[in-house]
């Protein structure tokens, strides 16, 4: 299953979706956190709760990752 961030990146959700990415969530409660629901880290989600506005800086990071392989 995707996840919010996945999904921004390829395209198929907009950074302006996580509300409804949230209230999915919400709606279908289970035993994952949010932040991993999201995909996102335990740091990327402090910082995104603490400054909302850090999402684009948390997905433009996550494109310029560096491949491991």
């Amino acid at each position: 299953m995707s996840n919010f961030i996945d999904m921004c990146r390829t395209g198929d959700a907009q950074p302006e979706d996580i509300d409804d990415f949230i209230d999915a969530w919400h709606d279908n409660p289970g035993s994952v956190p949010l932040y991993i629901f999201l995909g996102m880290t335990r740091e990327e989600y402090s910082s995104w709760v603490e400054n909302v506005a850090s999402l684009p800086e948390i997905l433009n990071a996550r494109d310029h990752k560096p491949s491991i392989a």
